[in-house]
């Protein structure tokens, strides 16, 4: 795997297209912190407008990002990882780096943001397309981070699958507890709800 680390950086590094730059740096914004604090809050807030369903989606992608990327920073700042761009190869490893950035490369914290964030937006939805749609954010981000030279391609898998699989087991916790409470309300209409293509 690290060899593939090392081709796929120097790959990406080889790419001059400015055409790219956009989707780049959109694909950052997606898994930066704000992202689901915005998205989660805004649905949270329709849904004390009274559509639950945007409320119990907005507390999912909340509590999904408090998991995945607790446990994406802990890992960094346990494995120590040299961030690409310092140019010390794919196997450097400076385990209980607690404090400098530049050695938390392993997992992506933007990329397991952007899973998180959007698998459970994803995984909520009813409609196939936009199941798909609802991805498109997560695999730019992962493939941003790359580009941009902050992490090896190991470190977005591990990132992505945190974040993931983190979304789906709140996904899973939410509608089992639903189930349990048999917890059915309806939906009122109000002019500041908030309707997302589900």
């Amino acid at each position: 795997m690290l060899n593939v680390d090392e081709d796929i950086k120097d790959y990406s590094q080889s790419i001059n297209n400015p055409i790219l730059d956009v989707p780049m740096f959109m694909g950052t914004l997606f898994g930066e912190p704000y992202t689901p604090l915005i998205i989660g809050g805004g649905l949270i807030l329709s849904g004390n407008s009274g559509n639950q369903k945007n409320k119990r989606i907005g507390f999912e992608i909340l509590q999904a990002n408090l998991y995945s990327v607790t446990i994406t920073q802990l890992s960094k700042m346990l494995l120590g990882r040299s961030r690409p761009y310092k140019n010390e190869g794919a196997d450097n490893f400076t385990f209980f780096s607690l404090l400098d950035d530049d050695f938390w490369s392993m997992p992506s914290g933007h990329t397991t943001v952007a899973f998180a964030t959007f698998t459970t937006l994803s995984v909520n939805s009813e409609n196939k397309v936009n199941q798909v749609l609802y991805m498109i954010p997560a695999f730019l981000t992962g493939i941003s981070r790359i580009y941009h030279d902050k992490h090896w391609s190991s470190d977005v898998f591990l990132g992505a699958a945190i974040g993931y699989f983190t979304a789906r087991f709140v996904n899973n916790l939410h509608d089992n507890l639903e189930v349990k409470n048999n917890f059915v309300q309806p939906q009122t209409s109000n002019i500041f709800k908030i309707s997302l293509p589900l």
